[in-house]
């Protein structure tokens, strides 16, 4: 309890950076604009450049959003081999407590009538959760 506003205020802060980083570039662009258009602008060589830096904060807000998507495929992948083991686990469950059946039968330290419970559970044929 001592330290619980110290993490409630570390778990606000990172929340309010995650909610926040599409809003990110511009305020950097408003606050960084005279150095962006005289040093980061792509196209500061030109004579009558009227881009103000638009193109480098174009640019910033494309690099956002990539991460964005990058980071929604490896949670769709992640989610699609989460559902594979979950499928493959419900598919074998059967056979798995089969054998357990038969190795507890092989032994005499294991309570057979538990076993035995287990055996008569019915195993639903597989679903795909996507």
């Amino acid at each position: 309890m001592k330290y619980a506003k110290f993490y409630a205020t570390i778990m606000l802060a990172v929340m309010l950076v995650n909610i926040g980083k599409h809003h990110l570039p511009y305020i950097e662009y408003n606050l960084f604009r005279n150095y962006i258009v005289a040093n980061l602008c792509i196209q500061r060589t030109q004579a009558d450049n009227c881009c103000q830096g638009k193109c480098y904060l174009e640019k910033q807000i494309n690099r956002v959003n990539e991460a964005d998507e990058s980071t929604a495929a490896s949670q769709m992948e992640t989610k699609q081999v989460k559902c594979e083991i979950f499928d493959y686990i419900k598919t074998n469950i059967y056979s798995l407590i089969q054998i357990l059946f038969v190795k507890a039968e092989q032994s005499q330290f294991v309570n057979l009538y538990l076993v035995r419970i287990f055996i008569d559970i019915p195993v639903p044929p597989p679903q795909r959760f996507i």
